[in-house]
C-alpha cells in the first residue's frame, strides 16, 4: 500500500483508556474469550498464513519490500525498538509513539528524567544540536518490533485503526522528505488478545507486506518472523497462540532458521509471555498449571533448538511484554557465553502493573536459576499504588450498581421467602426458632437488642430449604464470588485461597446488605401506608447504599485479598487504568555486542495540541456519544514532510530505568 501523494485529510480517534469494569466490556469480553476457548484449536490461521507465504521465496509482487537485514548507519550499528502492549487508552500509547517517532532521543543518568524538545513545526524535527550537552543521544529505530497485544480489549479492524495504528501515524506519518529515511519496518507478533477473533482482524493489519501504518511499513507474511542482522545477530518472534503451542509450519520454519546459524551467533527471542515469571522455581509442574508450563516448555524448546543446531550458537536474551512492567531476569555471569537475560517489558500504552509480586528469582533453561536485576516502578512503588483501587467506587459506578443490584435482589428474594412461610403458618413446623417474623423483622430486632442473631440465620437457612429456587439463586450467585477470586489466582496463590475468600467475599457483602436493608426498612417504617412512596423510597435508598458501601467492600476485598493470598494483582491495577509507568526498549546492534537500553516514562502526557501547520479546515471533536464516552475525533492536514501530528502540552520526560545491558557478541560481526 503506496502512502498517497500531496496534501491529505486524516482523522486521529483519541479514546479512553480501557475501563476493564465496564459491564459491556466483561459481557463481550468473556464471549469472546470463550469463543477463544472453544474454537481456538480448530483455527489453521496460522497453516494458511503460512500456506499463502510467498515472500519467502519469490519476494513481494511490485518490490515494496526491502530486503529482511537492514543496513547498518555510519557508524556500523543498527538500532532496533521494541514495544509490547500498547493499544490501549490514547495519552498512554500515544506518549510512547511519539518517543518512538522521533529521530533521537536524549538521556542521563539512569533514573535522571529529561524533558525531550519538541520539534519547532510539524515539518521539522528535533536535531542533535537541539539537545542539551552531556546527554547520551539514541538515534530512533530502523526496525519496530510490536511484542503483542497491539490492541485492546479484543481485536477489531476498527480498534485496531483507532487505539493503535491510527496513533502511531499521529506520532510519526510517512515522510516523503528527500532528505529523510523513507521509513522504518515494521515486525510483530500477536498475543492473547490479538488471538480473541482467531487473528482475523491481526492479519489484515500485520500480516500484509507492504502496508504502511504512519512510517511503519510491514514486513512479514506470517505472525512469526525471524529477521538477521548484521554482526551474527537474530531476532525470532514467536507466536504462541491461546493454546500456548506451535502450528507444524512454524516449527520448520524456525528450525530451518536454526540451520543456517553459524557459529557463535547471537539469537534474541521475542515472545508473547513471561512464561519464566509466571511459573515459580518453587512450585512443581503440576501446581504451576499446564497452560503456563507449555508456555515454557515452547520457549524452551526453541532455546534447545538453537543450542543443539549449532553448538555455539545461543539466545542470548528473551523478551516479553503481557505483564505491563519492565522486569529483567539475569541467567548467569556477565561476559560469559551462555548467559542470558530475561525481559519483560509490556509497557507500551497498557494499564500499569505493579511490580510487587514479581518473584526474586526463576528457574530457566538447564535448570539454571535467573536472579532479579531491575523492575520499573518498583516494588515500594507498586504496593503504594494499590491504594488508589479505592477509587472503583466512582471510576466504575455502574459495576458497583450492578453489585448492588444482585445483592439487594438476593434480599428481597430471601425477605419474600421469609414472608410466605410467615403468612402461610409455617412456622409450628419449623421449630421454636422460628417466631413468625421476616427476615428483615428478626434482623432488626437483633440491630435493637443485639439478641436473636441465631434465629435470623435459622430462617434464612429454612428459607432454602423450603424454596429450591432460592438455593439454587443463592447458590448460583455464591459461585460467581468464587469464580471471580478463581480468575484473579496467580500461581503463587495457595489451592484453598481461591474458595475461602471468594465465599468470605460473598458472606461478607450479602450480611451487610441485609443490614443495609433491614436499617433502611426500619427508618422508612412510618412511611409504609404510603405504598408507593415506601416502595419507591427503599428501592432508591438500598441502590444508592448499596452502590457506596457494596463498592467500597469489593475495593477492600481486592485490597486484603491480594496482601493475604496473592489474588487479584492485576484486578487491582485494571481496576485503576494507571496510564503512567510506561517502557520500551532501544536496542543497539553494533559489531561488539547488543546494548540494550530500557527506556521509562513515569508519566504519560494527557493533553495534546495540533502541531503547528496541521490544523485542518474542520475540527470535528466530541459530540453526542462519542462525547459521553470520552472519545474525541480530530481531523488533520497532512502536507509532505509532516514528521507528527501533535504536540505534548507538558514535555515528555524519559529515563533510563537502569544502566544499559550490554551483551558481547561471541564472535566478529558478518555482513
Amino acid at each position: 500500500m503506496t502512502p498517497p501523494k500531496g496534501p491529505r485529510t486524516v482523522r486521529v480517534v483519541q479514546r479512553p483508556a480501557v475501563g476493564w469494569f465496564s459491564l459491556r466490556l466483561m459481557l463481550r469480553a468473556g464471549v469472546k474469550a470463550l469463543v477463544s476457548a472453544l474454537a481456538g484449536t480448530r483455527t489453521a490461521r496460522r497453516e494458511v498464513l503460512a500456506a499463502l507465504d510467498l515472500v519467502r521465496q519469490h519476494g513481494h509482487a511490485g518490490g515494496r519490500i526491502r530486503p529482511a537485514a537492514a543496513e547498518p548507519g555510519q557508524d556500523g550499528a543498527i538500532w532496533v525498538d521494541y514495544v509490547a502492549d500498547l493499544g490501549d487508552g490514547f495519552a498512554a500509547t500515544h506518549s510512547i509513539a511519539w518517543l518512538v517517532g522521533r529521530d533521537y532521543l536524549g538521556l542521563g543518568a539512569p533514573g535522571q528524567v529529561v524533558a525531550q524538545p519538541v520539534p519547532d513545526d510539524a515539518t521539522h524535527e528535533v536535531g542533535k544540536g537541539d539537545f542539551p550537552a552531556g546527554l547520551t543521544l539514541l538515534p530512533a529505530g530502523q526496525i519496530t518490533v510490536f511484542g503483542g497485544d497491539q490492541v485492546y480489549p479484543y481485536a477489531t479492524q476498527s480498534d485496531y485503526a483507532d487505539r493503535c495504528t491510527g496513533v502511531y501515524y499521529a506520532a510519526r506519518p510517512w515522510d516523503r522528505h528527500p532528505d529523510r529515511p523513507e521509513g522504518r519496518r515494521l515486525y510483530t507478533i500477536p498475543g492473547n488478545h490479538d488471538w480473541y477473533d482467531g487473528l482475523s482482524a491481526y492479519v489484515q493489519s500485520f500480516c500484509q507486506p507492504g502496508r504502511w501504518h504512519g512510517a511503519w511499513q510491514v514486513q512479514q507474511a506470517r505472525s512469526y518472523f525471524a529477521l538477521d542482522l548484521p554482526h551474527g545477530v537474530s531476532i525470532w518472534g514467536l507466536d504462541l497462540a491461546i493454546e500456548n503451542d506451535f502450528d507444524a509450519p512454524q516449527l520448520d520454519y524456525f528450525t530451518e532458521r536454526a540451520g543456517r546459524l553459524k557459529d557463535g551467533d547471537t539469537v534474541i527471542l521475542c515472545v508473547p509471555t513471561p512464561a519464566w515469571i509466571k511459573r515459580d522455581a518453587r512450585l512443581a509442574p503440576a501446581d504451576a498449571g499446564a497452560a503456563t508450563w507449555d508456555a515454557w516448555s515452547k520457549i524452551e524448546m526453541i532455546q534447545q533448538l538453537v543450542k543443539h543446531r549449532n553448538g555455539s550458537a545461543q539466545v542470548r536474551a528473551v523478551i516479553s511484554g503481557d505483564l505491563h512492567h519492565y522486569a529483567r531476569y539475569h541467567a548467569g555471569r556477565d561476559g560469559e557465553r551462555n548467559s542470558c537475560q530475561y525481559i519483560t517489558c509490556g509497557g507500551g500504552g497498557a494499564f500499569m502493573l505493579g511490580t510487587n509480586s514479581v518473584p526474586d528469582e526463576v528457574r530457566v533453561l538447564d535448570g539454571k536459576t535467573a536472579t532479579m536485576a531491575a523492575t520499573f516502578p518498583s516494588c515500594a512503588v507498586s504496593r503504594a499504588i494499590r491504594n488508589g483501587v479505592y477509587k472503583l467506587v466512582y471510576r466504575h459506578k455502574l459495576f458497583c450498581l450492578a453489585l448492588a443490584v444482585v445483592l439487594f435482589g438476593l434480599v428481597w428474594v430471601f425477605q419474600a421467602a421469609s414472608y410466605v412461610m410467615k403468612a402461610t403458618g409455617s412456622s409450628a413446623a419449623m421449630g421454636p426458632v422460628w417466631t413468625g417474623d421476616t427476615a428483615l423483622d428478626m434482623l432488626q430486632s437483633t440491630i435493637r437488642n443485639w439478641v436473636g442473631l441465631i434465629d435470623f440465620w435459622h430462617v434464612l437457612l429454612k428459607s432454602m430449604i423450603h424454596n429450591p429456587l432460592l438455593s439454587l439463586i443463592t447458590v448460583g450467585i455464591a459461585a460467581g464470588f468464587i469464580a471471580f477470586a478463581a480468575s484473579g489466582r496467580s500461581i503463587y496463590s495457595q489451592n484453598w485461597a481461591v474458595p475461602v475468600a471468594g465465599f468470605a467475599h460473598f458472606m461478607v457483602q450479602i450480611c451487610v446488605a441485609f443490614l443495609i436493608a433491614a436499617v433502611i426498612r426500619a427508618v422508612l417504617g412510618p412511611l409504609q401506608d404510603w405504598i408507593l412512596v415506601y416502595i419507591t423510597l427503599m428501592i432508591a435508598l438500598c441502590l444508592f447504599f448499596g452502590w457506596m458501601v457494596c463498592g467500597t467492600l469489593f475495593a477492600l476485598y481486592l485490597r486484603i485479598a491480594n496482601a493475604t493470598t496473592g489474588l487479584h494483582e492485576q484486578e487491582l491495577c485494571s481496576s485503576q487504568a494507571i496510564e503512567d509507568w510506561k517502557c520500551f526498549l532501544r536496542i543497539k546492534v553494533a559489531a561488539d555486542g547488543l546494548t540494550i537500553h530500557p527506556i521509562g516514562l513515569r508519566h504519560a502526557v494527557r493533553d495534546w495540541r495540533s502541531a503547528p501547520g496541521t490544523q485542518a479546515p474542520k475540527t470535528t471533536g466530541a459530540r453526542g456519544l462519542m462525547q459521553a464516552l470520552r472519545v474525541s475525533a480530530n481531523d488533520f492536514e497532512v502536507p509532505d514532510g509532516t514528521t507528527h501530528l501533535l504536540d505534548p502540552v507538558a514535555p515528555l520526560a524519559p529515563q533510563l530505568i537502569e544502566a544499559p545491558i550490554f551483551i558481547p557478541t561471541i564472535r566478529g560481526g558478518r555482513l
